[in-house]
């Protein structure tokens, strides 16, 4: 199979050092997906870099939500670890997975065997700008960094595919638990049927005015200006329906912490972070503290006091976000660099 990034139709935002696209991801012998990514190299040679930070997205699951926050997390880090956002297959790939619609489950098996083939060094072209199909180290590690719900498919990833290099699960702003809770009427209205599908069709035919409403909504002026070309660009019937369904997935499934999730915190408390918001209406200060009781021995810690769910789309909170994971990621000693420091 040919690994190579497909490159977008227009460009996205303008990037300081990293690369964009989207890359096709072999599922199994039949079932090849696409899913977009954004990734900054390190400033040195992959065969020099001791691990990778891997951030998967929440939802909406478009990478390009997420490059404001790695660029400043890359700087926080000084270029030291390569960084991907690997995107929810179907969220920001217009119309490369036809008419297929992806569950939370789905999401957990893609990004599974996107980390597998990227171990084999089958996306270091795309990704890095690097020759094709060089491995990297065995010593390599990763580290996985979802934000919402990405943080529940992170820990998932963890607790199913043991064979992986993964010293360390970061979860921003984690939903866990009782996400139903945290809908508001809208968003409960919106992603039942037929309403989503309704909402779907409108913003196929109306890609513009969904995508100005949409980037005003919830940002600052730095992060809609930017946001704002990359969501005309990506909105469609398919995209928009993949958002909302899994958006009702997540809200009917994920009722309370399972049993695979329960063993895997208790099993990997020490190297697990969860960073929470106290402006966070999906994860309200009880469950904060029912986390805190449950699981002692996982890094709960607290974001800064203005800092809310979304904190990728606000300029300001996603640099404050990343200088404050990288202090946390320090602070616990998760062995990024062979050994604790």
């Amino acid at each position: 199979l040919n690994f190579a990034a497909m490159e977008p139709s227009s460009p996205l935002f303008t990037r300081r050092s990293g690369l964009s696209g989207y890359l096709q991801i072999k599922l199994d012998e039949t079932d090849v997906v696409h899913a977009d990514f954004y990734s900054v190299a390190a400033k040195k040679a992959s065969n020099l870099v001791t691990a990778t930070l891997v951030i998967v997205p929440g939802n909406p699951g478009a990478t390009d939500f997420y490059t404001v926050f790695v660029d400043a997390l890359h700087d926080a880090t000084k270029g030291q670890y390569h960084i991907v956002v690997i995107g929810q297959t179907g969220h920001g790939s217009p119309a490369l997975n036809g008419s297929r619609l992806f569950t939370v489950e789905d999401q957990i098996k893609h990004k599974i065997a996107f980390l597998r083939s990227y171990l084999k060094g089958e996306y270091n072209e795309s990704l890095f700008g690097e020759s094709q199909g060089k491995p990297l180290p065995e010593s390599h590690k990763l580290v996985l960094m979802g934000h919402s719900i990405g943080a529940f498919m992170s820990l998932k990833v963890r607790a199913r595919a043991t064979d992986l290099p993964i010293v360390g699960v970061v979860g921003m702003m984690p939903t866990l638990r009782h996400l139903w809770q945290g809908f508001n009427i809208f968003v409960k209205v919106i992603t039942t049927w037929p309403f989503r599908d309704l909402l779907s069709y409108v913003g196929h035919w109306f890609p513009l005015q969904i995508a100005h409403l949409a980037s005003r909504f919830g940002t600052d002026a730095e992060f809609s200006h930017q946001l704002d070309g990359v969501l005309r660009n990506k909105l469609n019937y398919y995209t928009l329906s993949n958002i909302l369904n899994m958006a009702h997935i997540e809200g009917r499934d994920i009722y309370d912490i399972d049993e695979e999730l329960t063993q895997e915190l208790n099993k990997n408390a020490e190297s697990t972070l969860l960073l929470y918001s106290a402006r966070d209406k999906y994860t309200p200060k009880p469950f904060i503290e029912d986390m805190k009781r449950e699981f002692p021995k996982v890094h709960v810690h607290m974001s800064g006091d203005e800092v809310e769910h979304a904190f990728v789309t606000r300029a300001k909170h996603a640099r404050e976000t990343a200088q404050q994971l990288e202090h946390l990621m320090r602070l616990i000693e998760l062995p990024l660099n062979g050994t604790k420091s």
